[in-house]
């Protein structure tokens, strides 16, 4: 029974081996921390051996004895504040109180136990999270529940970013969002209970930064380069600890009414746990509706600069924390993490009075009509004819809500239809934000100076924006989705080799799948007027084509001429084919998707190496690496060509487009390994020495690295069936004769490289109608792909940090 535990680390090491060979997104930070420390006798100063050492918190408790040397350590010890208490044969028991823990640091609580009557009790505040950690090589800031609550003042503050702010080295940037160091929001480590909180699309955080005051145990926040096991992009990361169950239960209500704006709140948590802490659960739930407007809904706010009446807000979210430990000395545990939330933002909440969707909104149709007064004259009836439906939008004039406004419809719009409404009410513009985070985790405690920790995470948000109504802007967008999901797995090993050495390794993989969706009438016509050359369009492309060719417009003496139905301008060409009959059609809405995903992997090493009391030293290397998944460029078996670019072409064999041969080209994109599979390996250096109790001396480096977000290397791709559904029997438009009209990347053919063969021309003449709207439009999006390579910087950093809350500090970035 004596070799078990050496059996079990043997299994663990391989386990970690594994992984770290496999998977090499990013390591993440852990909810652990390592107490370690010296027992001495006080009268010889010579250390003791077998004192038992016991660890307890109201969410567990942790065991340990000295060795020879009179060292003990306790690995795997959850972000809380414990009560240590020492315990040998022959001595009198002595306890320290306070000692706080925070995510991936260590500290050190040294004892000296007496042969005599006194029972010591000594208070260990020193731990309890100032910017002083005298035993760190990087620079942190945690803090605990306490400071959490002074800083945020009630438990009814969903304000993360006020907490953030309230740390050194965070600050709003010019958005008002938190960042450290300076940095752009996409730029900073963001995680909650060592999960990755950041969306895929974009790398900014996941849940509108409201997380509750009551839910949180710690923070921490980490800037610049930080420590090996954290990703910090250079600039900072930040690590927040959710609360565990705890023993005795206890339950917490609370209600409160704000005004005169409305200002509604409610929390309510329940921690319970087993006396002997093999079960434990902390749950909690916080609900708040708040305005930032006086006076009634409907009052035109947009005359005080307000627009789009009263502005709600509406957060909701739901936190479940339950740990499962089992084994001898609960050694081992599974913990299941949920967190579940809604934040919605509503515009005109309640119900502004005469608001129009888009295409009877008197403002947007206007400006239209200004923009495209170019061959023939479209009148603002027309261009609200032709603009697409919203999606839940029943009829073209049609209102908000309901009742719609009596009375005549503004100028320039028609008078002979049937204005409706929206039965049920909605918002101008609404903002949905839901977050889904889900952790499963298994640990096991192998021995007091050995720690194993697998887990599984998934992250879900996406948010959606929903703006029926212009309001007089040209560039509003229709139900657009963006953010993402991201699955991962995480291992990680804490193992204390000595009394003097700490080491630590880990490994994670992650898989990024974005979504950057949304629709817009808006951009498919300025995709239109974006084909413009000297003042006129260069493939005659307008929404006159979708204007009904019995339509006087289309028969005045400007438009005259040659083309179709004896005009110039193709006014009405939608018309033909089966739509022959069709008494209205609408221009296509400008549809876009992201298509790229992302795999992240990497890998680190540490080892904290701490020869005495003064001097602490830490070396470590971590790997960071990411594959992004470009599709296949697109080959046309029409013309068998492919219209992408950067691409490898290998020309077809078999092709014979007269005869109907088969096209068997290949394109794979071309871009550069170092751009789409990166590989950064990052060194760390840092030593802390301790001039006294009150202060000490830091340096440290490290090289960081941020990946270039997936949002700016995939631009999104038009969705080409949303036009060839319903416009590709209609003949491509070509005034200026057949196979005048051009399809694909405008230009000529690639130049081929070395031992190459060159594609056909990338720019094809187009077959449809359908396919002549999604060039213009694909053109109007821009390159879809655009690889770039990772952003990598060197930190170093020079700090003279002290317990009076002052940090003299260099930085070189």
């Amino acid at each position: 029974m004596r070799h078990r535990p050496i059996g079990r680390l043997a299994v663990a090491l391989a386990i970690t081996g594994v992984f770290l060979l496999q998977f090499v997104s990013p390591a993440s930070a852990s909810t652990v921390g390592v107490i370690n420390g010296t027992v001495t006798d006080a009268t010889s100063h010579k250390p003791l051996a077998d004192v038992k050492v016991t660890a307890a918190s109201p969410s567990g408790s942790y065991h340990a004895t000295t060795d020879s040397h009179g060292f003990y350590t306790m690995t795997g010890v959850y972000a809380d504040t414990y009560n240590l208490s020492f315990q040998l044969t022959g001595y009198q028991p002595i306890s320290a109180t306070g000692v706080t823990v925070f995510a991936d640091q260590s500290i050190t609580v040294n004892e000296t136990m007496e042969k005599s009557l006194k029972v010591i009790a000594q208070a260990y505040a020193r731990s309890s999270g100032s910017a002083f950690q005298p035993t760190q090589t990087v620079d942190t800031v945690s803090i605990g529940p306490q400071q959490i609550q002074e800083f945020q003042g009630s438990s009814f503050n969903f304000s993360e970013s006020n907490i953030i702010t309230s740390l050194p080295g965070a600050e709003y940037d010019s958005s008002g969002y938190p960042v450290i160091h300076g940095a752009r929001e996409y730029e900073n480590g963001f995680e909650f209970e060592g999960i990755p909180y950041t969306d895929a699309y974009s790398n900014q955080f996941t849940n509108s930064l409201a997380v509750t005051t009551q839910g949180i145990g710690s923070v921490q926040l980490t800037p610049g380069g930080g420590d090996i096991t954290q990703t910090s992009g250079g600039f900072g990361a930040l690590n927040v600890v959710a609360k565990r169950g705890s023993y005795p239960a206890y339950a917490q209500l609370g209600l409160s009414v704000g005004g005169p704006a409305y200002d509604h709140r409610a929390t309510f948590d329940y921690s319970w746990a087993t006396p002997d802490g093999r079960f434990s659960n902390y749950a909690s739930f916080a609900g708040d509706n708040r305005t930032f407007a006086y006076g009634q809904n409907n009052y035109p706010y947009a005359q005080i600069g307000r627009f789009f009446s009263r502005r709600m807000d509406a957060d909701r979210e739901f936190q479940d924390n339950f740990v499962f430990r089992f084994g001898a000395n609960n050694h081992e545990s599974l913990q299941f993490f949920t967190d579940v939330a809604m934040h919605d933002f509503y515009e005109g909440a309640g119900g502004l009075q005469g608001l129009c969707y888009a295409s009877c909104d008197y403002a947007y149709v206007h400006t239209w009509n200004g923009l495209l007064n170019i061959l023939p004259q479209i009148t603002p009836s027309q261009i609200a004819a032709i603009s697409a439906l919203y999606p839940g939008q029943s009829s073209t004039y049609q209102y908000l809500s309901c009742p719609a406004p009596s009375g005549p419809p503004p100028p320039g719009l028609p008078n002979n239809v049937t204005y409706t409404c929206d039965q049920s009410n909605r918002a101008p513009f609404t903002y949905w934000q839901p977050n889904q985070a889900f952790k499963l985790e298994y640990t096991n405690n192998l021995n007091p100076s050995t720690f194993l920790s697998v887990l599984a995470y998934r992250v879900n948000s996406v948010t959606t924006f929903d703006g029926p109504s212009a309001e007089g802007g040209i560039n509003d967008v229709y139900l657009p989705s963006q953010g993402g999901m991201t699955n991962g797995l995480t291992v990680s090993l804490q193992k204390q080799l000595s009394d003097k050495n700490l080491f630590q390794a880990g490994a994670d993989v992650s898989h990024l799948h974005p979504i950057d969706s949304y629709l817009s009438d808006s951009f498919a016509f300025y995709g239109a007027l974006l084909g413009l050359v000297n003042g006129f369009p260069e493939q005659y492309l307008l929404p006159s084509q979708f204007v009904n060719p019995t339509d006087p417009s289309c028969q005045n003496p400007f438009n005259s001429g040659s083309g179709f139905n004896g005009t110039a301008s193709g006014c009405g060409w939608a018309y033909q084919g089966p739509y022959a009959n069709a008494t209205q059609l609408k221009f296509p809405q400008f549809d876009q998707v992201s298509t790229v995903d992302r795999q992240d992997y990497s890998a680190y090493l540490s080892d904290k190496w701490t020869p005495n009391e003064r001097l602490n030293v830490q070396v470590g290397m971590r790997l960071d690496a990411a594959t992004y998944r470009m599709p296949t460029p697109t080959i046309d078996p029409y013309y068998c060509t492919t219209t992408y670019l950067p691409i490898t072409w290998t020309p077809p064999t078999t092709f014979n487009a007269a005869n109907g041969w088969k096209c068997n080209a290949q394109a794979t994109f071309s871009f550069d390994d170092s751009s789409v599979k990166p590989k950064i390996f990052e060194p760390q250096f840092g030593i802390n020495y301790r001039l006294g109790e009150n202060s000490s001396v830091r340096l440290t480096y490290r090289k960081a690295v941020q990946f270039v977000p997936i949002a700016d290397v995939d631009f999104g791709q038009v969705d080409a069936p949303a036009y060839l559904q319903f416009y590709g029997m209609i003949p491509t438009y070509e005034p200026f004769g057949p196979g005048t009209s051009s399809c694909g990347i405008p230009g000529t053919a690639q130049q081929a490289g070395p031992g190459q063969s060159a594609p056909p021309p990338l720019a094809v003449p187009c077959r449809n109608f359908g396919e002549q709207l999604y060039w213009i439009n694909q053109n109007f999006d821009g390159i879809a792909y655009q690889a770039a390579k990772p952003t990598t910087s060197d930190n170093w950093e020079f700090t003279f940090p002290t317990n009076s809350r002052k940090v003299c500090s260099a930085a070189l970035r």
